[in-house]
């Protein structure tokens, strides 16, 4: 048992102790808030794009600003879509 344990405890520090990668690559809010513009109207998907990283990291991060609000989501489509502008400071 102790031996399982300490394994596992191991296998927590290698991964922490990892080099970033594209796999676990950290964005910033800066990341995202540079991508956006106070005048275009831009998709989730063009925002991945430009940060790149996946669509739903995007989407986390595009939510997150808006609940903060640093970014605003504009429905489009009846609502079926969005679109994200920044804030005016």
């Amino acid at each position: 048992m102790f031996v399982q344990l300490q394994t596992i405890y191991n296998f927590k520090t290698l991964v922490i102790n990892m080099p970033r990668n594209k796999f676990n690559k950290k964005f910033s809010d800066e990341d995202f808030l540079n991508a956006l513009s106070e005048t275009e109207q831009k998709t989730a998907g063009y925002i991945a794009q430009i940060v790149k990283c996946t669509l739903p990291t995007a989407y986390t991060y595009l939510e997150k600003l808006a609940v903060a609000g640093l970014v605003k989501k504009v429905p489009i489509d009846e609502g079926n879509s969005f679109v994200w502008l920044k804030v005016a400071e």
